[in-house]
């Protein structure tokens, strides 16, 4: 993909976020609703979305009012046996694929990010001859999943950690929410100054997200060059502890309930009208985030 390709390709992701977030009112990656389908998952693999491609299905469904958790293209419903009614609008999702190309003279081989654009559709928004194929009808969820005993069997996990790099030290007290990298120590008011668990753990998984960043962990560029409020740097770091916040609110079932005014609204849409990069490259670092976080470790940063 041409760096010019590239660049639409953004483009056109965030020009569909920013719509959405004006005709909606709301951030599309932060979860501040009760699940009402299962994890959207590909015609095509059978394999749940990742990323924000599954946060940004999940409310795509939500305000179109699918039931359906399964999405796939056009040529993935027809071949399955559905044909997309006419009319009908998709929705894209995008994808990172790694190629390696080796330079003639030095035989070294670079593994180059390629970045592909889909348009997907619902099964919802298909019609079925011979009815919807068994495999697309989703299993009923488990009935006795507790979503806060999930978010501290996250919490437990990460702060628990024998693995080195030591995990961050976590204290209570005050009226402010931070990650102190100097320090690399998390700050968080007691559970009780919130009004209910699952802003509690919404605001200390944003936190979280930020301490993956330090330089004993994930070595994050966008945490080791934020200079000061408001700037560049600070900005992606922002969005990239925002996603893994609604990464781990999606792994735990618990909602993601912190601010959503019209101000914080316009600001992120100034934000990504000003680097459409910010985007894409945001969700992918904190994946990355989120998986840390999970316990898998790239082998480089557990020997530092």
């Amino acid at each position: 993909m041409t760096q010019k390709a590239k660049k639409t390709a953004y483009q056109r992701i965030t020009h569909q976020l920013i719509t959405s977030i004006k005709t909606t009112g709301k951030l599309p990656w932060k979860k501040s609703w009760k699940d009402v389908i299962a994890n959207p998952t590909s015609t095509s693999t059978g394999k749940p979305y990742q990323g924000f491609n599954a946060l940004w299905l999940h409310f795509h469904a939500m305000t179109q009012g699918y039931s359906s958790p399964f999405f796939g293209t056009f040529n993935s419903l027809k071949k399955n046996g559905g044909i997309v009614r006419k009319g009908e609008k998709g929705t894209l999702v995008s994808f990172w694929k790694r190629f390696e190309k080796e330079d003639p003279e030095t035989g070294i081989v670079d593994t180059i990010p390629f970045l592909r654009l889909f348009t997907v559709f619902s099964v919802d928004q298909a019609d079925w001859e011979k009815g919807i194929p068994e495999k697309f009808i989703p299993d009923a969820a488990p009935e006795d999943h507790d979503p806060i005993e999930a978010a501290v069997g996250i919490v437990k996990g990460y702060f628990d950690s024998e693995e080195k790099p030591v995990p961050p030290s976590l204290s209570h007290g005050g009226n402010s929410a931070f990650y102190a990298p100097a320090k690399d120590s998390i700050r968080m008011p007691e559970m009780g100054q919130f009004t209910g668990a699952d802003e509690y753990y919404s605001t200390l998984f944003h936190e979280m997200g930020h301490s993956t960043g330090s330089k004993d962990r994930l070595n994050r560029k966008s945490l080791q060059d934020v200079n000061s409020f408001g700037d560049h740097a600070y900005s992606r770091e922002e969005l990239v502890a925002e996603f893994t916040a609604c990464f781990l609110c999606g792994d735990a079932g618990i909602e993601d309930t912190r601010e959503n005014s019209a101000a914080y609204l316009r600001n992120w849409i100034g934000k990504l009208e000003d680097d459409p990069k910010l985007l894409i490259q945001a969700a992918a670092q904190a994946t990355k985030a989120a998986r840390y976080i999970h316990g898998d470790r790239p082998q480089e940063a557990s020997q530092k």
